[in-house]
């Protein structure tokens, strides 16, 4: 299909002089508005107004411009006998080509002048979008000056002529941002309803995945268009293989993990989703090596966090030993040549710490979503509630913090024993949450931890006693826990008869 009528309106005029000096080779007729006419003028190229077209003029300060039965009956048009006779009646003129982009709504409603927002609510550009768009069987609709390149080629390539594949092609494009354009807008208008009877998930491909979470499955990240604030599609990967699946989804959790932590020099080694070594430490190198302690045979494979720069000191021993990813917010030049000579590490540099700007939380089930917030909690003793008569140590208190933000990254039913900050025990995903008690138990035997005057504490409530005992065992100092079973004060007395403090923090960490 030769073009020989284009209408352009658009909004982001960056590269539209080079594209109409190309229509003008082809003997383009140009249609346009306002201040895109003025520029193509400028340019020293003919055009036509929509004025001169149509013979009305814009109104409203500019609110309607190209809603006209001459413009849209000229885009819409099929080419059929029929049309052609309304054509004629109405002195229609078929147009080709539609080049439009749209009023820039996303950009303008990050800000709190709703009155700007509104006004960029761009309503003729959608409408000529979707006309060209659903008759792409003779019209060529473009969007944006990324396609512009490859227009001018396919124009050059086929004298003055766009194929039907490609106008299909182009279509999608089009029908996929406007799309896009009122899922913005609806759920800014949504934006204040903590559940909203529909809401719209604007996802953008970012990437192709080598595999899902197995190797037979397909995967692809797609990054999430609503979200505010630095996000896993801002990583930047300085060095190793391509991200897996599980890497993606792993490093969101070591982000969030040591975005807990401030100031303080934390390390955290994740396996399959679950930390097997946390601690803070004098150093990074320190807090490293203690965390490589806690378990260091199931750090093999795993993915380690820093929270602060990684130097060269630290780089020579974490090179010592298989790692699938290493990340922090910074690397030095040294330790990042360091980590490079381990071909296969995949490097990563968090571009800040994380905070939670989302107000949901996704997860796919069979024909639909569970939706929620985000699990925050203050995590501090002090937001805690001591239950037993007996109170714990002063030194304990930050243990008894530490661990709390341990296990809520836990699979549940989750255990975790802590002692000199410093994870040292694990028990993950067990259905019982007395087994939980006793593999955590052992995993701290293994790597030679002594329990006694270590902290418990679990992700769930205790709904007997039994778990208190087996902790009284081991020389458990206090114990922090939820609460919320109907046994509640049963525990609690257990452990007030066994000499153990007993905390609640009122909120429950299950992780599924």
């Amino acid at each position: 299909m030769k073009i020989k009528r284009a209408l352009i309106s658009v909004s982001d005029k960056s590269g539209l002089e080079k594209l109409v000096k190309v229509l003008n080779e082809y003997g383009v007729e140009i249609i346009s508005t306002g201040n895109t006419a003025r520029m193509i003028k400028n340019a020293g190229y003919e055009v036509k107004t929509v004025f001169d077209y149509t013979g009305s003029a814009e109104i409203l300060g500019g609110r309607v411009k190209t809603l006209h039965p001459k413009i849209f009956g000229g885009i819409l048009a099929t080419g059929s006998e029929n049309d052609k006779v309304d054509m004629l009646k109405s002195d229609i003129m078929p147009i080709d080509m539609v080049i439009v982009n749209l009023y820039p709504f996303e950009k303008m409603c990050q800000s709190d002048d709703e009155k700007l927002a509104i006004e960029n609510i761009d309503i003729g550009g959608v409408s000529l979008l979707r006309a060209a768009a659903k008759n792409y069987e003779r019209i060529a609709v473009v969007n944006s000056p990324n396609q512009y390149n490859d227009l001018i080629a396919e124009l050059r390539k086929n004298n003055g002529k766009i194929s039907t594949a490609v106008r299909k092609s182009l279509a999608v494009d089009a029908f996929a941002v406007t799309a896009f354009y009122d899922s913005a807008i609806l759920n800014w208008f949504n934006r204040e309803k903590q559940f909203p009877e529909k809401r719209l998930l604007r996802i953008e491909k970012i990437n192709d995945l080598r595999y899902g979470e197995n190797p037979h499955q397909m995967a692809c990240f797609y990054k999430d268009a609503d979200f505010v604030g630095p996000g896993l599609s801002d990583l930047e990967i300085l060095g190793g293989k391509q991200l897996s699946y599980n890497n993606v989804a792993e490093i969101d959790t070591l982000w969030q993990m040591v975005s807990d932590h401030g100031n303080e020099n934390f390390c955290v080694i994740l396996k399959h989703a679950n930390p097997c070594g946390a601690a803070i430490g004098c150093s990074m190198t320190d807090a490293y090596e203690k965390a490589l302690s806690t378990d260091p045979v199931s750090a093999f494979g795993g993915l380690v966090g820093f929270n602060k720069t990684i130097d060269s000191t630290l780089a020579s021993e974490l090179i010592k030993r298989f790692y699938e990813v290493v990340a922090a917010p910074d690397i030095s030049e040294n330790a990042l040549k360091l980590l490079k000579t381990k071909k296969n590490l995949r490097i990563v540099r968090f571009p800040e710490m994380l905070k939670i700007t989302e107000n949901y939380n996704f997860k796919r089930v069979r024909g639909g979503f569970l939706v929620s917030d985000f699990d925050q909690s203050d995590d501090r003793f002090d937001s805690f509630k001591v239950v037993t008569k007996i109170k714990p140590a002063e030194l304990l208190k930050k243990d008894i913090a530490f661990s709390w933000r341990m296990v809520k990254y836990v699979k549940s039913n989750a255990i975790v024993y802590v002692k000199d900050q410093t994870l040292i025990g694990v028990g993950a995903g067990q259905v019982s949450r007395i087994d939980s008690v006793k593999i955590a138990a052992m995993k701290a035997e293994q790597s030679g931890f002594d329990l006694r005057g270590a902290v418990m504490a679990s992700d769930g409530f205790f709904p007997f006693p039994d778990s208190v005992e087996v902790a009284a065992d081991y020389g458990i100092s206090a114990i922090v826990t939820p609460g919320g079973s109907i046994r509640d004060q049963l525990v609690v007395d257990k452990a007030d008869a066994l000499g153990i403090p007993m905390i609640f923090t009122g909120i429950r960490h299950f992780r599924h």
